[in-house]
């Protein structure tokens, strides 16, 4: 059972699992009777049903109880599935609480009885061994142990094997929604211990306490980042998955520091309008948008930032990003430059150097299929080292082939003074101000080399 919970990708595990089973059966062969009376008589018992309600009653007071005490408590009944659905509880946690029954009081609690003689030895071994089976979880060993002293207890008195199922199955389902992460998402083995709280290793301290990175308790993306000259907006969506809620706080990791987020807006939102959150199996019909705004001097130039959030008990998760969280020093007074994601495309592909003028020839779309931008904003560096921002108009040519919206440009620019290839930026200007990085081909840029090199700048 271990080898097949610990190597589930080994078919040898697999095997060895059912060889087991199948020698179990043989060596204990429950007559027919016990086991007839064991599943079909369960129906007409009503002592051993009522038993098995109380017990299962007591178990759920007391993980209310602790789900209280340790900040799990949700509210919401869309907690209890996490990432499985309805029919994964029904069509595959079912089954294997009966799977697991059956083995423990059917197959093994026989054997136990025979190698221990005491039915008190072979309970206590019987719940041990089952309560391994849950490694390396702690919470549902604990739990497991427990409750199976009770279950084996009541179908050594009554022989009623079907209670216990229905015990099991409720009980599982009110841990997966009241133990929020210290269930760790009721997994065991290897899936278990890539949940485990890892500490975040940063270079400041927090009053002595330290940041842990608790993966899956926070989900969520930052899909598009934009810069104005002295501030980043960071958009995207999220969600707190134990307790069905927006996260808490965000924090800002640049060069191994986590720094506090205070302006951060959340609000409740489809997952629909976003792909990715109702494809992750976590949102269940809630997700939550943010935004988030701070200083461009909080990131590091040269450096890619990474956005974490917390969950209402402060266990923090990194969110994935569609994109580069880095400043860039090309954004001039007014406008606002839109790092990620890439709503309008296009290319530098000529420039050629006349009278003093660079004409510079390229395509540009809008990947919405909105009309294609009317500037091109065009950067370079000058002697003096300091950045010049010029806009242009541009005419027009000929649609380009694939793209519904998109036109082939030509702008005219003043020649600088001197500078390289590398000193050129080119931008689209949208209808809003924003601008929209174009990139240049090797031909263009091989266009510029030589002009360098044959004195022109």
């Amino acid at each position: 059972m271990l080898a097949a919970i610990w190597f589930p990708d080994l078919t040898v595990s697999k095997w060895g699992l059912g060889a087991v089973i199948v020698g179990m059966s043989l060596r204990v062969r429950p007559d027919r009777e016990y086991f007839t009376s064991a599943f079909f008589a369960s129906w007409r018992s009503k002592t051993e049903w009522i038993a098995a309600a109380k017990l299962t009653l007591t178990m759920t007071a007391i993980l209310i109880g602790l789900s209280l005490c340790f900040g799990t408590w949700s509210g919401d009944l869309g907690a209890v599935f996490g990432d499985k659905s309805l029919r994964h509880w029904m069509m595959v946690k079912l089954p294997t609480v009966g799977l697991q029954q059956w083995l423990l009081l059917i197959l093994l609690l026989p054997l136990l009885l025979t190698v221990c003689r005491k039915r008190t030895q072979a309970t206590i071994a019987g719940a041990s061994i089952f309560s391994l089976v849950h490694l390396p979880n702690p919470l549902l060993m604990l739990l497991t142990w427990v409750v199976s002293i009770f279950w084996i207890r009541n179908f050594q008195r009554g022989n009623q094997i079907l209670p216990i199922i229905a015990s099991h199955f409720f009980l599982a389902v009110v841990a997966a929604g009241l133990c929020g992460e210290y269930s760790f998402n009721m997994r065991v083995g290897p899936k278990c211990l890539a949940l485990y709280p890892t500490p975040i290793e940063e270079n400041s301290s927090r009053e002595g306490s330290r940041y842990y990175h608790w993966p899956q308790c926070i989900l969520g993306c930052v899909k598009q980042m934009t810069q104005e000259t002295d501030y980043v907006t960071l958009q995207g969506w999220s969600i707190d998955t134990i307790h069905r809620d927006a996260p808490s706080k965000f924090y800002l990791e640049n060069k191994g520091k986590l720094t506090p987020i205070a302006q951060a807006k959340t609000s409740e939102i489809a997952p629909e309008q976003f792909d990715d959150a109702a494809q992750s199996g976590f949102c269940n019909g809630k997700c939550f948008a943010f935004e988030l705004r701070f200083p461009v001097a909080d990131l590091e130039p040269g450096n890619e930032a990474k956005i974490w959030a917390a969950n209402a008990n402060g266990w923090l998760a990194p969110l994935v990003a569609e994109g580069r969280i880095a400043p860039s020093a090309l954004v001039p007074v007014g406008y606002t430059l839109v790092q990620f994601p890439q709503k309008i495309d296009g290319r530098i592909t000529k420039v050629v150097q006349r009278n003093q003028t660079l004409s510079v020839r390229g395509w540009v779309a809008e990947q919405d299929g909105n009309p294609a931008c009317e500037q091109v904003l065009v950067v370079n560096k000058m002697v003096d080292q300091e950045r010049q921002f010029a806009t242009y108009d541009c005419e027009f040519a000929t649609p380009v082939p694939n793209f519904n919206a998109g036109r082939i440009f030509q702008v005219k620019c003043a020649e600088p003074q001197e500078s390289n290839a590398n000193d050129f930026a080119f931008f689209a200007v949208d209808q809003r101000q924003r601008l929209h990085r174009l990139a240049m081909t090797p031909a263009a840029t091989v266009e510029i080399s030589k002009l360098q090199s044959t004195g022109h700048f």
